[in-house]
């Protein structure tokens, strides 16, 4: 006997009533910290439960290993029972279709996956072989494109055809590409859905028995679906309409990496008799919060619109403060950090600081650090321990950049609150490295000498070594200069 679920208990009216339709196509515009996996979960269970589907007719999709894991085990959770649900990223999911029939789609079922640093590695190896040079034309740059490509469809031909891309070399070296993964019989990320969604469009019986299989397709985060993962569920949900698709237009930020937001804005025109409804309670946020992002986002003219709300309160007032410079705006957190902590009512571990991506940690780091403030890195490592930037630091087998750098002031008053350049060159290489051809010059500026003129520094290097450094004249130019540094390595590596 099932499992009791409380759907009136559990959710809100938005909620069930997202849960409870299942006459025609159906759009969650879930806002953000409104519940939307759980209503994903509550739908799964609902349909399972009390609409006769059974746990293997559903296709439930996402984007990310931890989030399909969680979804799965709250529906087990939910059920009472480990039931077999397919739950699983795009990625995930076509690999797995074209495993059971791929033989019908024309791919061999045994076929390897190449992942994304054996796909470096090959495309570099092409453009090599093919006598490219690689700082004019980087490899990074081709894979990219061909990731891109195929998230469009597009094979080598069409991609030729329809004249993709304007680099002179592309299309020789995604040839070059296609025919060694079909040589090897191995296929990238960018294929599992590229080959599945074509195999489809030429084996209709395949697609059928595919669509009997999962009557009932949920997506979630759909502002954030590429064309090819679009067409996949157009393809799977087409003969019956059977779909929920979750997600908010407001949060779409992946345009750089194919997705397209146009999927959700029309999705009311694709899907016919589609029912639309908002999830705007936040559970996350204050008001204030809520009303400031509402003013801000409501300037966007391209968006389905909702209007969220809280029961928690109005809350604190917010503080805006714009700076100058990333430096400047971790040197303001910190000030704040230290202010909260030495007020008495707040410690260390209840203060977090979010940033959107693991890159922008460093300039935290280093102003943490030279303000001797404790933290921690929530799902990653901290900025210094990470290999490649360790690499860069012993600067092993790294080209180096010849750079002098020169701080506004040396050396600084101990007593002062100047956080200048120095500071900031100090915490990221310990001591100015200046890269000379195989060796590194180490300068440690109180040993030299020199005062804080930066024309003596240079006469001295100049004398010494040569005159074929960049000069980075002054402590502005010196410390973006470093930053350009920083952010090329940082995207290499990353």
């Amino acid at each position: 006997m099932p499992q009791s679920i409380f759907y009136e208990r559990d959710l809100n009216s938005a909620q069930l009533e997202a849960v409870y339709y299942t006459n025609s196509p159906l759009l969650v515009l879930a806002g953000a910290g409104s519940g939307k996996t759980r209503v994903i979960t509550y739908k799964i269970a609902y349909l399972i439960n009390e609409c006769g589907y059974s746990p293997e007719n559903m296709f439930a999709v996402t984007f990310t290993n931890k989030a399909s894991i969680e979804m799965r085990e709250r529906v087990n959770l939910l059920l009472g029972e480990k039931v077999d649900v397919w739950v699983k990223t795009f990625h995930s999911s076509a690999a797995r279709l074209l495993r059971m029939w791929g033989r019908g789609l024309n791919v061999e079922p045994d076929f390897s996956i190449i992942d994304q640093q054996d796909q470096h590695a090959l495309v570099r190896k092409i453009v090599t072989g093919m006598n490219i040079d690689t700082e004019i034309y980087r490899p990074e740059k081709y894979v990219y494109l061909i990731n891109r490509a195929k998230d469009q469809l597009l094979s080598a031909e069409a991609a030729e055809s329809e004249n993709f891309s304007t680099d002179f070399y592309f299309n020789d070296v995604y040839k070059r590409y296609e025919e060694i993964l079909a040589k090897e019989h191995v296929l990238d990320f960018g294929d599992l859905i590229f080959r599945l969604t074509r195999g489809f469009q030429e084996n209709r019986e395949v697609l059928d028995r595919v669509r009997e299989r999962f009557r009932y397709v949920l997506v979630d985060e759909f502002q954030d679906t590429n064309h090819a993962q679009y067409v996949l569920v157009k393809q799977l949900t087409d003969s019956h309409g059977n779909v929920c698709a979750v997600g908010d237009d407001d949060q779409s930020i992946y345009g750089f990496r194919g997705a397209r937001v146009e999927n959700i804005l029309n999705y009311a025109k694709e899907y016919r008799n589609c029912r639309i409804i908002k999830l705007e309670e936040n559970y996350r946020s204050y008001q204030n919060i809520l009303t400031a992002s509402s003013k801000l986002i409501d300037n966007n003219s391209e968006r389905l619109g909702k209007t969220l709300f809280t029961k928690k309160g109005e809350g604190e007032k917010l503080v805006f403060c714009r700076t100058d410079s990333d430096y400047d705006e971790a040197r303001f957190i910190a000030g704040t950090v230290r202010d909260l902590v030495m007020g008495g009512e707040y410690e260390y571990r209840d203060i977090a600081v979010f940033y959107r991506m693991n890159a922008q940690s460093r300039v935290f780091e280093s102003v943490f650090n030279q303000d001797r403030i404790p933290y921690t890195i929530v799902g990653g490592l901290r900025f210094f321990e990470r290999e490649e930037i360790k690499e860069i630091l012993d600067r092993s087998e790294i080209p180096y950049t010849e750079m002098v750098m020169i701080p506004n002031e040396y050396p600084p008053n101990p007593d002062s609150t100047y956080y200048g350049p120095w500071f900031m060159i100090e915490t990221f290489v310990g001591r100015i490295k200046i890269g000379w051809r195989k060796r590194v010059i180490h300068i440690d500026w109180s040993e030299t000498g020199l005062s804080a003129s930066g024309a003596d520094v240079v006469d001295k290097l100049e004398t010494t070594h040569g005159s074929s450094y960049v000069h980075a004249w002054g402590a502005d130019k010196a410390v973006e200069a470093l930053r350009k540094l920083w952010a090329a390595k940082e995207e290499k590596a990353l």
